[in-house]
Order: structure tokens, then sequence, then C-alpha cells
């Protein structure tokens, strides 16, 4: 995704009206007009161009690898506390 100056409308869980943010297509360079997420339990974020059409994305492919780093060693840390009190 290509990011310049962006500006957007924030309703619950949706940006509408995006300005500024473009994404590559094939050989094209489009406009994303909308981000969303309709059912958070689904884990599904959708993203919109202004003709209309719709492209869905597992919003793991968004997580960043720094937090499920710190929530591995976060757990690593509870379990050695674990230990250390029944020890």
């Amino acid at each position: 995704m290509l990011l310049r100056s962006r500006r957007s409308f924030v309703e619950n869980h949706r940006l509408k009206n995006i300005t500024g943010v473009k994404t590559k297509e094939l050989a094209f360079w489009v406009n994303v007009s909308d981000i969303s997420i309709k059912d958070p339990q689904s884990k599904k974020i959708t993203f919109a161009i202004p003709s209309g059409i719709k492209k869905s994305f597992p919003v793991s492919a968004f997580e960043l690898e720094e937090e499920e780093k710190k929530e591995e060693v976060n757990k690593e840390d509870e379990e050695e506390k674990e230990k250390n009190i029944s020890v």
C-alpha cells in the first residue's frame, strides 16, 4: 500500500471516504475508499475501492510479528512464575 496525506471518517469498525491511500492491483494503483470489519468474529477485514469492488483478507495478515513475540514471551514468563510458585 502507498500512503500519503490521509483523511477519512471513522465509524464503529469502519473507515470510510478515505483519501490518500492506494494499493497496487496487478499493474495499476487504485484508491482505497473504505476499510471495514463487518463481523469481528469472522476476523476478516474488507477493503473497497470507489467503483464498489471489495476484497477481504484475514485480520491476521495485518498483525505485527512483534505483538506475537511479546505474547509468547509473556506466556513463558507466566509459566516460569507458576513453576517458581509451586516449588
